[in-house]
């Protein structure tokens, strides 16, 4: 994001006569910071699966420290008379899914990158990426409304 947001911006006073730029020059700014921007979104695919390690090893060792204190009995994940146990199994579950949603967008974003990275677009179809586009702000939108 530390190159996509400066070329957008660039782009965009370009565009909007703020600041002169030749055509040619516009376009190539369009260019690199979508391909800013699709580096971003693969950078974050490797972060989410960071994300997700850790998440696997956290509930590993709440089952593991469950059963070894005799909370729960072997192959149940969440203790019946434990609270704190039980209450950190449920926050890691609403984590799983935030990052399944964060997954989610990222998935069809990069769609839109790749199509918005090249000169003449990717794909032949518009509406295309028109449904990427609307598919990760609804979903964005819903993980935002989830967190709060």
């Amino acid at each position: 994001m530390l190159a996509y947001y400066p070329l957008e911006h660039l782009y965009y006073f370009g565009s909007h006569k703020i600041y002169k730029f030749p055509v040619k020059k516009l376009s190539t700014l369009a260019v690199w910071s979508c391909r800013a921007w699709a580096v971003y979104v693969i950078l974050h695919f490797l972060h989410l699966r960071e994300d997700f390690k850790l998440l696997d090893e956290r509930e590993t060792e709440l089952a593991a420290n469950a059963v070894a204190e005799k909370k729960v009995e072997a192959g149940d994940l969440v203790p019946a008379d434990h609270a704190a146990t039980r209450a950190e199994y449920k926050a890691l579950q609403k984590k799983r899914r935030a990052l399944k949603l964060d997954l989610f967008v990222n998935l069809v974003n990069l769609p839109q990158c790749l199509h918005w990275s090249l000169e003449k677009g990717y794909f032949r179809n518009e509406h295309l990426v028109d449904l990427f586009g609307w598919l990760a702000g609804i979903v964005s939108f819903t993980s935002g409304w989830e967190a709060t």
